[in-house]
């Protein structure tokens, strides 16, 4: 199913991109290691990085067996949980980076605001209903890299916040 990694320093977060697939040799050499920090072995497989809690959380590189589970159910912590379950059945150890434990995931209202808010700001999400697919994380990219902070598309309670008030702002 894929990997959990450390991210080399200055990644670009636009690539943790269902969109952005790369073998998995490619990943490599741009500098991506397992979390235990060895390298990869070597393949041509394609694969992608995801990141669930955003940059302050721990880095996935998955491939075409996560996309399996995630066709059953797609919500990512469901097949995360279904790939470390069956890892650990096999004796290889859970996750090893910290998750931003003081960040709460939104609620619905919250991401339709954020999804209104991006909107109303200029960075188009293909519609407000409070579901983080494709187009809401790159409109928050977009709207993070025009603001210089970390393009993760993740959304943060502080995203939502910096949102409001840009909206304030405007009116």
């Amino acid at each position: 199913w894929g990997t959990e990694v450390r991210l080399p320093e200055g990644f670009n977060y636009a690539l943790a991109n269902a969109d952005v697939k790369r073998s998995i040799d490619s990943w490599t050499a741009a500098g991506v290691r397992k979390a235990t920090g060895e390298a990869m072995a070597a393949s041509d497989a394609e694969a992608e990085i995801i990141l669930p809690a955003g940059a302050a959380g721990p880095a996935f590189l998955v491939t075409g067996n996560f996309d399996a589970i995630m066709r059953y159910n797609p919500a990512t912590s469901y097949a995360l949980a279904i790939s470390y379950l069956s890892d650990g059945l096999r004796g290889r150890p859970g996750i090893l980076g910290a998750w931003p434990y003081g960040e709460d995931q939104l609620s619905l209202r919250q991401r339709v605001t954020v999804q209104e808010g991006l909107e109303d700001l200029g960075f188009p999400t293909g519609g407000a209903d409070g579901i983080i697919g494709p187009n809401t994380r790159r409109a928050i990219r977009d709207f993070q890299t025009s603001r210089g902070l970390t393009a993760d598309g993740f959304p943060s309670a502080r995203l939502l916040t910096r949102i409001l008030n840009e909206r304030q702002t405007q009116r």
